[in-house]
């Protein structure tokens, strides 16, 4: 295992390889994570790389052949910029997800997109997301119990795109999500258990409208399982 408890500028992992878990347990970085290209190992026991309770000032990228086998933890992890998964690879085990951001906080966008796959469980329940939660062209596969993404109570201020050949083969459950925005889930593939969005809207515009506008966000979408869809109207002018 190789801990880091602290870093004053940017930590740069580009392209390294680690046999073994890799802990950031609340760490404090000042400036940027970057692993992009880097191959993590571990034997499924505990996650390629921990960054449980981790402060970051600016973005973690994990990306451009960015592969995790034993998946990564971000759990209550605060990331003052951007959280980049574009086109890595996330494998998770029996014992730990592929991606786990429960109680996560991001200001800006989390970007599970564009060659993004994932085998095993995404979850971001609870996060806080200040931007866009973009996951087009992502790919979930969960193959044991459970979603293959679980957002339960998610709170999005932007947008949140799963289209596009977006992917997600074991479910995806949206219960009790706040999003600022349009969930567009256009060309998007859901296979598995079911899809569940219970969404609070909020907006200054009367509520029906907003919702409208949601709903037809939702066409061209490939559903191979039920839909569970429950919508709570609320009038507020933001989160």
């Amino acid at each position: 295992m190789l801990p880091v408890q602290r870093s004053r500028a940017k930590f740069c992992l580009r392209n390294s390889k680690a046999a073994g878990e890799v802990c950031f347990l609340r760490a404090k970085i000042d400036g940027v994570l970057e692993c992009n290209g880097g191959q993590f190992n571990t034997n499924g026991e505990t996650p390629a790389l921990d960054l449980i309770g981790a402060e970051v000032k600016r973005g973690v990228y994990l990306r451009d052949g960015f592969k995790a086998k034993g998946g990564v933890n971000l759990q209550m992890a605060k990331i003052a910029e951007n959280l980049d998964c574009t086109a890595g690879q996330f494998i998770g085990s029996n014992k730990t997800p592929a991606l786990y951001a429960n109680g996560a906080t991001v200001t800006d966008n989390i970007g599970l997109n564009d060659g993004f796959r994932a085998e095993g469980e995404v979850n971001l329940v609870a996060a806080k997301i200040g931007g866009n939660l973009e996951c087009g062209r992502g790919q979930l596969v969960v193959t044991g119990e459970g979603p293959a993404f679980d957002a339960n109570s998610i709170e999005v201020k932007g947008h949140v795109h799963m289209l596009n050949g977006f992917k997600a083969e074991g479910g995806v459950s949206l219960i009790a999500a706040k999003i600022g925005r349009d969930l567009d889930c256009r060309g998007g593939q859901f296979i598995g258990t079911s899809l569940k969005l219970q969404l609070l809207t909020q907006a200054r515009q009367k509520s029906e409208e907003i919702w409208n506008a949601r709903v037809a966000s939702l066409w061209g979408m490939t559903l191979h399982s039920p839909l569970t869809l429950t919508v709570l109207r609320l009038r507020v002018a933001s989160f």
